[in-house]
């Protein structure tokens, strides 16, 4: 249930938050609203939802049900969240085992389709909104280091890791 809050719910909230930065919205439901954005956030769910199937047996139907509960409700306007909010400390949310990094690595454990994750992982790299430590020390990272270095110390994916391979073929 853990891999479950964090693959499905904060996965695709990041990934709303950075594909929405990258997109120049300024809150989430503009981002959800959004419909190349939507499309992605449909797909990456249906990736994760099979990855989490395979790997801990959960129903199949309420996973994708579960994920269609999430974008409706976190669409909501009132909610008012903003992208700058939940895309903050991109660092963090690029960790290893942490939201975008292992649910990309768990779909490509069960043969899935990363693409939306890797994505999503290379617009969280250019994500740097005003007042975010985490974001400015990610920029200061890809710029003195590059993106292949940047994935591997912030990441911890190595040279040749699928994940990474498939980062760095999006543009």
């Amino acid at each position: 249930f853990v891999d479950r809050k964090l693959y499905i719910h904060n996965s695709l909230h990041a990934i709303a938050a950075y594909f929405g930065y990258v997109a120049g919205h300024q809150y989430i439901w503009q981002a959800i609203e959004d419909p190349a954005i939507r499309e992605k956030l449909d797909l990456a769910g249906q990736q994760i939802c099979r990855a989490l199937h395979a790997e801990h047996g959960f129903d199949l139907v309420h996973l994708n049900e579960h994920v269609d509960y999430l974008l409706m409700r976190s669409a909501n306007k009132r909610l008012g969240d903003t992208v700058a909010r939940v895309g903050r400390d991109p660092i963090r949310k690029l960790a290893y085992d942490d939201r975008l990094i292992g649910a990309g690595r768990l779909i490509l454990k069960h043969g899935g389709d990363a693409t939306f994750h890797a994505q999503a992982i290379r617009a969280a790299m250019s994500f740097h909104p005003r007042d975010d430590p985490s974001a400015d020390k990610l920029a200061a990272m890809l710029a003195s280091q590059g993106l292949p270095a940047t994935l591997r110390s912030v990441c911890g994916l190595e040279a040749g890791h699928p994940l990474a391979e498939l980062v760095l073929a999006q543009t």
